[in-house]
């Protein structure tokens, strides 16, 4: 006759293994939110994300002047357009350095770094941005991140050729083959 297990023995086990997995997560300790805040200040996130607010600035003002062009305004249209844009572009640029600030982005961004850094990487990660070898990487990545995507860019020509050959190839299967005369 089988016997069971007391119920004892079930806890046990399950506590022994709840402590034998307990130590790895114990380890990841969250940082604190002091720490995270001297990560932004050594790694120059708030300047980065000044940077992105200018990037954003400009694609708003393109977006507007996109939307100006396929209006097809009449001429005396135009002409007041022309008066009162720069007011608005200056509404909607303000918006945006409002709702991009630091102060209302901050709060989300440590959110998200105590979220995925433990306090040992978050402490690395400011070691790192205080050697010489961090300064020099934010110092030169502005410029690395612009020949990169400079470089992405003059692929897309090739990329764009050769996306439309396969694309008229896979067409041409599709397409029942024409009719024997």
């Amino acid at each position: 006759m089988k016997t069971q297990p007391s119920p004892s023995t079930g806890l046990k086990s399950l506590l022994f293994g709840t402590l034998f997995l307990l130590p790895p997560f114990a380890m990841a300790k969250e940082p604190s939110v002091e720490s995270v805040h001297k990560l932004f200040e050594v790694s120059a996130i708030q300047q980065t994300t000044l940077d992105q607010m200018i990037k954003f600035r400009a694609m708003v003002d393109a977006m507007v002047n996109d939307t100006v062009v396929e209006q097809k305004l009449t001429p005396p249209q135009m002409e007041e357009l022309k008066k009162k844009l720069p007011a608005f572009s200056a509404t909607l640029q303000k918006i945006v350095e409002e709702e991009m600030s630091w102060s209302k982005i901050k709060p989300s961004y440590t959110k998200i770094f105590t979220k995925k850094f433990s306090q040992e990487e978050v402490n690395g990660l400011i070691t790192f941005y205080k050697s010489p070898t961090g300064k020099a990487f934010l110092e030169k990545m502005p410029q690395i991140n612009e020949e990169i995507t400079k470089a992405s860019i003059d692929r897309l020509p090739l990329i764009t050729a050769r996306v439309k050959k396969a694309s008229d190839q896979f067409l041409e299967k599709l397409q029942p083959p024409a009719a024997k005369k």
